[in-house]
């Protein structure tokens, strides 16, 4: 298999280093993975709150329980 040295066209025009991530592309990746990964955080808050019982519900229940 022939080597091409990295000055050499690949594919109409384009280079081994024009088609390297830029700077701007692992900022946007980063950025992308973080908004995620706050997306996440944030369904979980979520969820852990929907399966906490409601105060109030919890010092009813435990009043019902003392008049018995």
């Amino acid at each position: 298999m022939k080597m091409h040295p990295p000055h050499a066209p690949l594919v109409s025009g384009l280079t081994r280093r024009s088609v390297g991530l830029t700077q701007a592309h692992r900022e946007l990746i980063r950025l992308l993975a973080q908004a995620a990964v706050n997306n996440y955080l944030h369904e979980v808050e979520v969820a852990e709150t929907a399966q906490q019982p409601d105060p109030g519900e919890t010092v009813a229940a435990q009043q019902g329980e003392a008049q018995r």
